[in-house]
């Protein structure tokens, strides 16, 4: 009786080990995954920038920048 209880705390402990690895291990995932998002929104957020100067922009210097980056 004593051996099966012994056992049984055993492998509580070794679940209780196996669920807390598990979920530091999705946490890091969920970590690399916000960086990666997050990164994604930089670029986003910077092309928007560039559409709205180019909508904004009147034609004359909007030419001659396409001009310019053409040279």
């Amino acid at each position: 009786m004593v051996v099966w209880i012994v056992g049984i705390a055993c492998m509580a402990g070794l679940i209780d080990t196996f669920i807390k690895s598990r979920r530091r291990s999705d946490d890091a995932e969920v970590s690399l995954e916000l960086e990666s998002r997050l990164a994604e929104l930089d670029d986003l957020e910077e092309r928007v920038r560039v559409l709205e100067r180019v909508i904004t922009d009147d034609r004359e210097s909007l030419a001659e920048e396409i001009r310019r980056l053409n040279d």
